[in-house]
C-alpha cells in the first residue's frame, strides 16, 4: 500500500511541474511580443490641410471674379463711341488720329510731298499769323487739323482760291469759303487772311459739324484720312 501511494504522489508533482513550465513559456512569449510592439517605431499621422487648400482656391476664384467684374464694369461705364462727340473718343498717342468708322486709334496720314504748295486754282497773297501755331490752341485732333489745313492751303494764311466755276472764294489756312451767300455769315476776306481768325472760325465749323472735318472740307478722304 505504501508503494502505490508514493507512485501516485510522484505523478501529481510531475503534472504540476509541466503546467508551471507551460505558464512560464506563455508569459515569456507574451513579454517578448510586448517588447517588440513597444520597440517598433509608430507611424507619424499624415495631416492633410484640406480646409487651407479649399480656402486658398476659394480666395483665388473670388479674386478672379472680382477682376472680371471690375473689367466688366469699366467696359459698361465706357461711353459708346460717337464720331461727332469728342468726349467718347479714346486717347491716342502722338501722331495718331481717331478713326470715325470704328473709334480706334490709327496712324495719321502722311501728307503728300506737294502739300506745302498751294492747291490748284489758289493764289498766294499777304496773310498774317502762323496757321500751325493757331491750330495748336484748340481742342481737336491736332495732327488731323494740321493735315487738313496743309492740304487746303499749304498752311499759308494768305492763300486764296477764287474759282466761280466751282463756287469757291476760299481764304486762308482752312480755305474758308465766302462765295455768294456765305459772305453774309462769315468773316471778311481780310479778316480770314489772319491765321487767328481763320483757325478760330474753322474750329467753330468743326464743332458745329459734330467735332468732325468730314463733309465740310473736300480734302477729307480724298487727300486726308479725317478719322
Amino acid at each position: 500500500m505504501r508503494v502505490q501511494q508514493t507512485a501516485r504522489g510522484s505523478g501529481s508533482n510531475n503534472g504540476l511541474a509541466n503546467i508551471m513550465k507551460l505558464i512560464i513559456a506563455l508569459v515569456f512569449t507574451a513579454t517578448l511580443a510586448l517588447l517588440n510592439i513597444t520597440a517598433r517605431p509608430q507611424p507619424k499621422p499624415v495631416v492633410v490641410h484640406l480646409e487651407e487648400k479649399v480656402s486658398a482656391q476659394a480666395s483665388s476664384s473670388q479674386d478672379e471674379k472680382a477682376d472680371h467684374d471690375t473689367k466688366r464694369n469699366e467696359d459698361l461705364d465706357k461711353p459708346v463711341f460717337n464720331a461727332k462727340d469728342a468726349s467718347t473718343w479714346p486717347k491716342c498717342e502722338a501722331g495718331q488720329i481717331v478713326r470715325a468708322d470704328n473709334g480706334k486709334c490709327a496712324k495719321a496720314a502722311t501728307p503728300p510731298a506737294t502739300a506745302s504748295v498751294a492747291p490748284s486754282g489758289a493764289v498766294s497773297g499777304s496773310g498774317v499769323g502762323d496757321c500751325a501755331a493757331e491750330i495748336a490752341k484748340y481742342n481737336w485732333t491736332h495732327s488731323t487739323a494740321i493735315a487738313v489745313a496743309r492740304a487746303e492751303s499749304g498752311l499759308n494764311p494768305g492763300s486764296l482760291n477764287d474759282n466761280p466755276a466751282t463756287g469757291d472764294y476760299s481764304v486762308g489756312c482752312f480755305q474758308v469759303n465766302i462765295y455768294g451767300a456765305n459772305a453774309a455769315s462769315r468773316p471778311s476776306e481780310a479778316a480770314l487772311k489772319n491765321a487767328a481768325v481763320n483757325v478760330a472760325f474753322a474750329h467753330k465749323i468743326y464743332v458745329g459739324n459734330g467735332n468732325s472735318f468730314i463733309g465740310q472740307w473736300g480734302v477729307c478722304r480724298a487727300k486726308v484720312a479725317c478719322y
